[in-house]
């Protein structure tokens, strides 16, 4: 691939589309090659499988037949290569390109060492040709990133990264190559593809785990868990999620941020609070009582049985106390639980207060007139 090539491919898609069609260019006065032979013995392409369906009109995916997805079985491809079939449509003025999962270089051999189910595709390799590298090794998608005939990628070679790269491969393939480039990646550059708001995740994980997980998918919870490992110190697939309900309660760390967030949207999470009820460990009493909506709840009850008190009181003390409890429970309007509807006491307390205030004033006034203006 020439270094112009690079530099105006946007993504690493488009650059893999290049690179394979430059592979099926001839000289002038030399045929086309009947089909590009793309190998990929350890499987690492097929994920990229629905993405080069789209850019590339001309793939055919070797697999269990499925013509929708231009997928099947040799003989199937070699009939489709030889234009004996006219369904699925190929363009006519492109070479088909042939994904070989599971297949090496080194199987496509004639004789009886080459399994039968290829067998058909053998003759391929001479009427056609193979995308490799210059060394005539297969392609891996590790070394189509980061070798000087490739994308030239910095890419940390540890397993982490090699295991979080085949999860975000997807993403990686539709991420503009500038955002990739002049810096090193790790596995925590290719989950963060994956998971791009690791707060939103765990607070989604949190308020439904089972449905969250669902959603993800294999490769998008493998990105989670580690993300979660790496900046929260928690494991999803280990800990309970009580424990991540008493970490957010606490908010101590990157924790504090999951409860801020919380805080600005409750009712996205709606799992959230009864998972707090669930998480306060018994016997004890947090420093900070907003986080708990059981404690919420206790003060409501405080102030119901409260009023049921008062109303046996005189006039004079009953507005008093009013105004005591409403400055007791005041704080409580303004925290989460109250957004949620939770804190229905602590909110009428207010206009409450307000009457016992203007309750606890004498009328004044020389005529009733003035009185009853006062007074409404």
């Amino acid at each position: 691939m020439s270094t112009r090539l690079r530099e105006s491919s946007e993504t690493m898609a488009a650059a893999l589309v290049a690179a394979v069609r430059r592979c099926a260019r001839a000289p002038a006065g030399v045929e086309s090659p009947a089909a590009v032979l793309v190998t990929d013995p350890d499987r690492e392409w097929l994920p990229l499988r629905d993405v080069l369906l789209t850019e590339l009109p001309e793939l055919l995916v070797l697999g269990e037949y499925d013509p929708e997805a231009r997928t099947g079985p040799a003989i199937w491809i070699r009939c489709l290569v030889d234009r004996t079939l006219s369904e699925p449509a190929l363009p006519a003025n492109r070479p088909p390109v042939i994904l070989l999962p599971g297949v090496a270089r080194q199987h496509l051999r004639a004789g009886e060492d080459c399994p039968a189910g290829l067998r058909p595709l053998v003759e391929l390799m001479h009427r056609g040709t193979l995308w490799l590298q210059r060394a005539g090794h297969d392609w891996s998608v590790l070394s189509f990133l980061t070798t000087r005939h490739g994308l030239k990628l910095d890419i940390a070679r540890d397993d982490a990264t090699k295991e979080a790269l085949g999860r975000a491969l997807s993403e990686v393939a539709q991420t503009p190559l500038a955002q990739l480039r002049d810096r090193r990646l790790d596995a925590e550059d290719f989950d963060r593809l994956l998971s791009p708001d690791p707060v939103r995740s765990v607070l989604r994980w949190m308020s439904d785990p089972e449905g969250t997980r669902g959603r993800l998918g294999d490769n998008g919870w493998g990105a989670f868990t580690s993300r979660c490992r790496e900046q929260f110190g928690f494991d999803p697939d280990r800990d309970p999620d009580v424990a991540a309900g008493a970490h957010v309660a606490a908010g101590e760390g990157p924790w504090g941020d999951v409860w801020q967030r919380f805080t600005e949207a409750p009712s996205s999470y709606p799992g959230i609070a009864p998972l707090l009820r669930r998480s306060r460990p018994s016997g004890t009493l947090p420093l900070h009582r907003e986080p708990w909506p059981d404690l919420n709840e206790e003060d409501e009850d405080a102030v119901r049985a409260e009023l049921a008190r008062i109303a046996k009181q005189g006039h004079e003390d009953a507005c008093s106390a009013v105004i005591d409890l409403d400055q007791r429970h005041a704080d409580r309007r303004d925290q989460v639980w109250a957004r949620l509807g939770l804190s229905p006491l602590a909110v009428v307390l207010e206009p409450l207060a307000r009457l016992a205030q203007s309750a606890g004033q004498a009328l004044g006034g020389k005529h009733p007139d003035e009185k009853a203006k006062l007074y409404a």
